[in-house]
């Protein structure tokens, strides 16, 4: 759904999108995304899901892309058992539908939900970095009744120099304060190198919008945890990313960070289209990521938000696709900071994206070499 939409937006100039879900039958569900754009001959729609096809070179030179994203876009339908078409005409739009099997679940079965106790982690050390005198006041409430020791920071840079000047266990960070915001503070700590710079930090969020996940993570976060705060999601944060127990014993080790390379998906891929259709796809993201990348960079350190939102999101949509994780969440960052006027961070995020992307495609070539 995100790459037919992002494709209805890419093509259609002005005019309307609109995005539908029906039932089509029994369990069947049919999805649609219909635009009033450039729309496609009769003749390209019966190559537009084969491997590399465009319905016009001009296309690619005029809007970006290679194809491949129709590709993707039919084997997951293929592999959920469902069917991908597309109705078109030219210059007046395009509406590109798929059907899947949605099976509804039977509500009777849930009788209840089970609401975890408490996890007792042990006493610990913990910054916490927030402005707000009463979340200060019910954040160190809950967490002192639970016996750990709090120390308050009341914006980033008390909280940069509180990281710097002792050891925590862990740092609760709120995402917005005046000055110097979390996500600022946490690239702080984390180029402080050493001890220091290694302590897990759990994001406080009032926001919870789509993106800021990803925002944390390329941030140097470790997780985060929504405000007005829930007493059991927070201890349950502490407990994933603690580092140590108040006597130096490890208590609760952070999850190792989301992995670089995801091969769960190319490998199902490959049982399905063999070995050389996947390599193939494989050499055109390298070459076709590198470009977009650039065009990232460029676009970021020009100040053009729209043009580096979408390259970003292409950036996004195929890593993830190829299990390139840690990349997709580093474009999707950039994305949602240009998305929300704030050029400073995706231009920060841009300065690392190249380092990140010969990472993915490192791994990636590898990955194909050994097909």
């Amino acid at each position: 759904m995100l790459n037919l939409i992002g494709n209805a937006i890419k093509f259609t100039q002005g005019g309307t999108i609109r995005v539908a879900v029906r039932p089509s039958g029994g369990d069947r569900l049919r999805f649609t995304v219909s635009d009033t754009g450039i729309g496609i001959s009769e003749s390209a729609r019966d190559r537009l899901f084969e491997a590399f096809t465009q319905a016009d070179a001009s296309i690619s030179r005029r809007f970006g892309g290679t194809g491949l994203g129709l590709v993707i876009c039919r084997k997951l339908v293929e592999l959920m058992g469902g069917h991908i078409g597309v109705d078109s005409v030219p210059s007046q739009g395009s509406t590109f539908w798929f059907e899947i099997a949605c099976p509804v679940g039977d509500v009777a079965r849930t009788v209840g939900v089970r609401v975890a106790p408490i996890i007792d982690v042990g006493p610990l050390s913990i910054l916490l970095a927030e402005d707000n005198v009463v979340n200060q006041k019910v954040a160190v409430g809950l967490l002192s009744r639970w016996g750990h020791d709090v120390t308050i920071a009341a914006d980033g840079r008390l909280a940069v120099e509180a990281a710097r000047a002792r050891r925590f266990d862990v740092v609760l960070m709120d995402m917005q304060m005046p000055g110097m915001d979390g996500l600022e503070a946490t690239r702080a700590i984390r180029r402080l190198g050493g001890e220091a710079g290694r302590v897990p930090i759990v994001a406080m969020t009032a926001n919870a919008m789509p993106g800021d996940d990803e925002r944390c993570f390329a941030a140097g976060m470790d997780g985060y945890v929504r405000k007005p705060i829930v007493p059991r999601e927070l201890d349950a944060a502490l407990a994933r990313h603690a580092r140590r127990s108040a006597d130096g014993a490890l208590a609760h080790p952070a999850p190792a960070p989301k992995g670089l390379f995801d091969r769960t998906f190319p490998d199902t891929l490959v049982k399905e289209i063999g070995v050389d259709t996947l390599a193939d796809l494989i050499r055109m993201y390298v070459v076709d990521t590198a470009e977009r990348v650039e065009r990232v960079c460029i676009a970021c350190a020009r100040g053009d938000a729209d043009a580096g939102r979408l390259a970003a999101h292409d950036v996004k949509s195929t890593s993830a696709t190829f299990g390139l994780n840690a990349l997709a969440r580093h474009a999707e960052a950039i994305e949602h900071a240009l998305r929300d006027g704030n050029a400073a961070e995706a231009d920060s995020l841009a300065v690392t994206l190249r380092g990140r992307t010969a990472e993915a495609l490192k791994a990636i070539g590898g990955y194909a070499a050994g097909l």
